[in-house]
């Protein structure tokens, strides 16, 4: 049984903007919708909606994401806090998504905090640190005591300097970007300033060696015995390989098959599952989704979401997975495969040099400071780290 919403009293921090006074002709109030009934996971996506700068390209499967992952998660139904006036009407949002951590030797919960929007007319309100502060805190509460997210640049500030977060600067989160094609190249060169180089690159010619060059590199993969088919259902079997992987593992998020079930069967987004099989036993496994449209241009990316293999496979197992995700890129018509990693991860992918662009990620992991999780952000341990831990794209 979902319970009503709770309305709470809102202790708005003092703003020192002359405009405030004119946006608080209509009263707002806190409301906490731990989890919000199916309606107002609607309600909520509309008003998330509202707040894209690109609705006409936003993926429709996003109307769902927030029915699933606070109503209908695996490990505990989620947290939202919302700012509304008087006319029911959203205003302002955060969420908080519980899951499951495996640090250490031991499997403990922690939560993801995002979804932090306000309407333009209420911003500089306090709502920001209002529903975001009061979303941590009944998480917390609840036993979800490491909180943390990927704020982008605007949301940093508040979260670092008036609600306690610190940023793990040791995991250096990279984004890698595979060029699968001359238009992922052109783009790529476009971006950084290269646009006669990028005009090149256009040219018949260099589509036909880029598709060499991938070629080129899924050669290079072949040094496994391991072999790679699309999968559908989450068996026992991958409750045998977390058992058998997470001994070695330092922290990582938890992927059981009741985890992967709910990650990627349940979610909306239709992610495809890459099972790696060694005489027969289950040794790895990735994901893969293909993008939504970001805009009005012909780019097709690839997401490259989640990938699990013993420590000390990458040699064989991954790179047996990587080809079979590339090969999977190629024959949908990707033009670039997207993925990221701690720049130390503890299961690397051999992802190719020439075809490469390696950076580092826009946005930094940050966790609350509380006595749970000051020793997490201060160990310097291997962490598997992926997309597949956020759903901040």
């Amino acid at each position: 049984m979902v319970p009503p919403p709770t309305e709470l009293v809102s202790s708005l921090a003092p703003e020192e903007s002359a405009s405030r006074t004119s946006r608080a002709t209509a009263d707002w109030r806190l409301v906490a919708e731990d989890a919000p009934s199916e309606l107002r996971c609607r309600d909520i996506a509309a008003f998330m909606l509202r707040m894209t700068e690109s609705p006409n390209f936003r993926a429709k499967e996003k109307d769902r994401i927030i029915s699933w992952k606070l109503r209908e998660n695996e490990a505990h139904p989620g947290f939202a806090s919302t700012m509304v006036t008087q006319g029911d009407r959203i205003v302002s949002l955060c969420t908080v998504t519980p899951k499951r951590l495996w640090y250490r030797g031991s499997e403990q919960p922690w939560a993801e905090i995002g979804d932090t929007f306000t309407d333009p007319e209420f911003q500089r309100c306090g709502m920001f640190v209002a529903v975001t502060d009061a979303s941590r805190s009944r998480a917390q509460a609840a036993g979800f005591s490491i909180v943390y997210g990927l704020p982008n640049e605007a949301s940093l500030p508040p979260y670092t300097k008036k609600l306690n977060f610190a940023i793990k600067a040791d995991i250096e989160l990279q984004e890698h970007i595979l060029l699968l094609s001359s238009r992922g190249l052109t783009k790529q060169l476009a971006t950084r300033g290269y646009r006669r180089s990028a005009a090149a690159s256009g040219h018949l010619t260099s589509a036909i060696l880029s598709r060499m060059a991938v070629g080129v590199a899924l050669t290079s993969f072949d040094r496994s015995d391991a072999t790679v088919r699309e999968e559908r259902i989450f068996t026992a079997e991958y409750d045998d390989l977390w058992s058998r992987v997470r001994s070695e593992l330092i922290c990582a998020q938890v992927r059981d098959a009741r985890y992967l079930e709910w990650r990627y069967r349940a979610n909306p987004f239709p992610f495809k599952l890459l099972a790696a099989r060694r005489a027969g036993q289950l040794v790895g496994y990735a994901v893969v989704l293909a993008a939504p449209a970001q805009d009005d241009s012909s780019m097709r990316r690839m997401y490259l979401m989640d990938w699990l293999f013993a420590p000390g496979n990458s040699e064989q197992v991954g790179s047996a997975l990587f080809k079979a995700v590339v090969e999977t890129c190629v024959n949908e018509g990707a033009d670039l495969l997207v993925g990221y990693s701690p720049l130390r991860s503890p299961l690397p992918l051999p992802w190719p040099r020439f075809l490469t662009v390696q950076r580092q990620f826009g946005k930094p992991l940050i966790i609350h400071r509380n006595g749970v999780a000051e020793g997490l952000i201060s160990d310097k341990g291997g962490w598997h780290f992926t997309l597949s831990d956020t759903d901040a794209f």
